[in-house]
């Protein structure tokens, strides 16, 4: 009933607090993002406005298909009182969350829809369109600050290869709240940044890369070990899963990638699971087919392992090695006919040979 009442005041007050605001139009533009956050995502959610409402994720970097922790806030104290504090309460309780590709200014669909509805769906199953929200995320607030986190979200298993590593996407925190009469009226959103990484990895540990070859052709089977070397102290479990990736030299995957399970096979550990002085080895192998690309591209066997980065940056921090592919063997027209000039002159020969050797015989 007070969800209720406060509802119905807040439609009395539309006229005074609309255009200071909200954007009345539910399903109003989208896509239009460029810049910096603190631009306008066209003419959907309101205005942006971050000195009231805010977005913080935890951690704000990994995988493709990793999860992070979204923690949603909206601060009445920053907000400016153009609004009686319960009737703010009450329409910043309301999100829906998105992510959103800035460098192509388009939202990011998941599993076939866009959009995350985590008060009304605990399973964070991802719809289309836009949904109306008819349970508050917000639920708790305390001297007039309201914040929730949504524990393990999604973030996009949409393949590396599509993005630029280190490529930055914006998960998106609609802020609007159900009308008493049906409808919903759109407040502002705000905005977090992710950065999309390769692989995991770490910087401080020693990597060694060793391929069955440093050239090859399309096609051609390369095998690769690697070793970490870990420090004293280390838990060996923490860095055995070992991705390697070919890379072009424009910082993109080239190919597939290999995730392979590292062993340890050197080192001690101590009843606590780590290693002990003075340290210990990991090794993997695994086989990687060359991509099928013109010959002498030039590429990098990337190596990494370990836990995730906040962010990317090149292959600062990353291991990798220099691998070149080869071409088919072609052999030139003109020493295609100087083998069929000596092969003539020789078979001229054989015969005249044979024929001076019969006339011999008969003599």
């Amino acid at each position: 009933m007070q969800s209720k009442a406060l509802a119905i005041i807040a439609v009395l007050l539309l006229g005074g607090f609309a255009g200071a605001f909200a954007d009345t139009d539910h399903y109003g533009g989208g896509g239009g993002g460029h810049g910096s956050p603190s631009d306008r995502l066209g003419d959907f959610c309101g205005t942006y406005n971050d000195t009231f409402i805010s977005l913080d994720l935890h951690p704000s970097g990994g995988l493709p298909g990793d999860k992070t922790n979204a923690t949603i806030t909206a601060d009445y104290n920053k907000s400016g009182g153009a609004l009686p504090q319960p009737i703010f309460e009450f329409m910043y309780s309301y999100v829906t969350l998105a992510w959103y590709r800035p460098s192509t200014n388009s939202w990011i669909a998941t599993d076939g829809g866009v959009w995350y509805n985590p008060a009304d769906d605990s399973s964070l199953t991802p719809v289309s369109p836009r949904p109306i929200p008819s349970n508050p995320l917000i639920t708790t607030w305390s001297g007039g600050v309201g914040t929730r986190t949504v524990n393990q979200f999604p973030v996009p298993n949409i393949t590396v290869s599509n993005l630029l590593p280190g490529e930055e996407i914006w998960l998106v925190a609609c802020f609007a709240h159900p009308m008493p009469d049906g409808g919903a009226m759109d407040m502002n959103y705000t905005v977090a940044e992710y950065q999309v990484s390769i692989c995991h990895t770490e910087r401080d540990r020693v990597v060694e890369i060793i391929p069955s070859a440093t050239q090859g052709m399309p096609g051609d089977a390369i095998d690769v070990t690697v070793n970490v070397y870990l420090n004293a102290g280390d838990r060996p479990g923490g860095w055995r899963l070992i991705r390697l990736a070919w890379i072009d030299e424009t910082g993109n995957l080239a190919g597939p990638h290999q995730d392979v399970t590292a062993t340890l096979v050197e080192g001690t550990l101590d009843d606590s699971g780590r290693l002990t002085e003075p340290g210990g080895k990991l090794q993997a192998t695994a086989t990687l087919t060359v991509p099928n690309l013109p010959a002498g591209t030039h590429l990098d066997i990337l190596a990494c392992s370990g836990h995730p980065m906040p962010f990317y940056d090149g292959f600062k921090g990353y291991h990798s090695l220099d691998f070149t592919v080869l071409g088919f063997m072609v052999v030139p027209e003109v020493f295609i006919g100087s083998i069929g000039l000596i092969g003539a002159a020789l078979g001229s020969f054989i015969l005249y040979a044979k024929r001076i050797t019969k006339i011999r015989a008969e003599h």
